[in-house]
């Protein structure tokens, strides 16, 4: 009988949490949409990809001038 009315609950829950106005919904779309993309990439490229694409490069210089010696 508990896990009846515990199933019951679980569902009007679920259906309750689900539902959100429409409003609420585009309102967090704008702000989500409001980041600048272009300076997050050239941060990443800046400060992430090109620093670690170096650091690689010379590693595999120097592993290719021991491999020769």
């Amino acid at each position: 009988m508990i896990k009846k009315y515990t199933c019951y609950f679980v569902i009007i829950f679920f259906i309750i949490s689900c539902g959100g106005s429409e409003s609420e919904v585009a309102e967090e779309l704008n702000e989500t949409a409001a980041y600048d993309r272009a300076e997050m990439l050239k941060h990443w490229a800046d400060k992430i990809i090109i620093p670690s694409y170096n650091s690689f490069s010379s590693s595999l210089s120097a592993l290719d001038s021991k491999t020769k010696t």
